[in-house]
Order: C-alpha cells, then structure tokens, then sequence
C-alpha cells in the first residue's frame, strides 16, 4: 500500500484523548468479574453468567536451585479459563506466589454472529455503564474500534497504545511477558516521566468490537500496578528461596564425612 494513503486511512480512524473515566477501578467489572477476586469467586461468577461453559484451572510453579539441585515451589492457580464455546470465552490471570491468589487481569471473548448488535448500540452501552472513554481508535482494514479507559483517580497510563502504523492495542492479560521491562528502566525510573514509581500505574480497560454491526466483542481488565509488583515480589521471593537453599546446602555439607 502507497505510504500517503496508509497514513491518510490511519488519521481517518476515530482517536479521541480524553480525562480519566468516571467509574472506579474498584467498581469495573465484566460480567461479574473483578479485580481482586478469588479462585473461587470467579469461577462462582463465570458459571453465574453461564452455567453451559466449562471451566479449567491452569496450576503453574517455578523452579530454582540451591547450586547444585533443581528444586521447584508448590503449585499454584495462574489462570482460570473456559473450553471452546460458540458465544463466550474467558481467560483469568491470578497473582503468583508468594502474593494470594487474586485476580491481576481478565478478558472475555464474545461472539454475536448470529445476532450482531449495532456498533452505535454497544458502544452506548459501554458509556453508561463505564463512562466515556479514555481513548478511542479504529482500523478500518479490519474494521474493529479500539476502546480504552484509564481507572484510577490521579493515576497514570504506563501503557500508552501504539497507533502507528494502525491502531495496535492489545491489552494482554495472560502476563506471560515481563510488565516491569515494559513500564519500568533498568535502573528503576519509569518510562513514562508522569508516573514516578509502579503504583502511579492506571488500570487499563479495553473493548475491541468487530465489524458493524458488531460480530465480536472482546473486554480486558489489566491492573497494571498490581501485575508489576507481583512481578516484583515473584522475583524477591525466588532469589530468597535460593539462598536459604543455598546455605542449607552448604550447612549439610560441612557435616557430611566424605565415603573413602
């Protein structure tokens, strides 16, 4: 595609900046889901809304060693999930350990092929339940409007959307990757000059609706800040780990007497 043109359909898309929305980050929810709930709240909430959809835990553990033996944590709930359905799909991401298991992030898929709603319609909807928006954006390639809202009074957008070229902006709520190189320098300072340290972080909510009339619907909650500190305090509590395995190891080897 000639350069001049791509730019011209990207400036067409809808880009609107605006103050921080009037509901909370405490108050937004999905469905029922929250920030900050439980395993078993979730799952309460998702069979709730759905009592068809089946529901996975997915358990995770991490690994470290004492210099000489691969040792591992015990397992953990990380994320919450749905088996393959023709309307609805959900993926839960909950903190690690060493923090409790609440909810960090969250993202439900739902599809309306059968019974598309007007774009105009579910976007009224989005604005009286949520408030309006901290960003819109929309790639007419693919013909799917971008929303955002930034939750949190006097907080901090660390993860400004890419809008060029065309609109990329993807909440991921799996938290595979790292959200501290993300946001943060290596040497401590925030990449975004507003936000001083990890807790100026806003929550970022985000929509994407497909077609016109909508044909999917999918909505992400990230709590940025409480992701990266997790992040952070996984990290402390492995290197403690290790070096607690670590001198064990050595007090039991000043004690043993070589076999001869």
């Amino acid at each position: 595609m000639n350069k001049c043109v791509f730019f011209r359909n990207t400036l067409l898309a809808l880009l609107f900046l605006a103050p921080a929305m009037t509901a909370r980050a405490d108050d937004v929810d999905i469905v029922g889901i929250e920030l900050g709930m439980s395993v078993e709240e979730v799952e309460a909430a998702i069979k709730d809304y759905n009592p068809e959809l089946k529901l996975d835990r997915t358990q995770f553990y991490m690994n470290y060693s004492d210099g000489v033996n691969k040792l591992r944590t015990e397992d953990y709930v990380r994320m919450v999930t749905t088996a393959p359905h023709r309307v609805d799909s959900f993926m839960v991401t909950f903190a690690a350990l060493p923090d409790d298991p609440e909810v960090l992030a969250f993202e439900r898929v739902h599809k309306m092929k059968n019974e598309p709603v007007d774009r105009a319609v579910y976007y009224q909807a989005l604005v009286d339940k949520y408030g309006k928006p901290s960003l819109e954006a929309e790639d007419p390639r693919s013909k799917t409007m971008f929303i955002q809202w930034y939750l949190g009074e006097d907080k901090v957008n660390c993860k400004p959307a890419r809008l060029q070229p065309g609109p990329r902006v993807g909440v991921d709520v799996s938290l595979t990757s790292s959200l501290v190189k993300e946001i943060r320098n290596p040497d401590g300072s925030m990449k975004l000059t507003d936000a001083k340290e990890i807790g100026d972080c806003a929550v970022v909510m985000e929509y994407r609706l497909v077609g016109n009339p909508v044909t999917k619907a999918s909505g992400a909650v990230l709590d940025v800040a409480a992701a990266a500190k997790n992040e952070l305090n996984v990290a402390t509590w492995m290197e403690e780990l290790s070096q607690k395995a670590r001198e064990e190891l050595a007090k039991s080897s000043k004690s043993a007497k070589p076999k001869l």
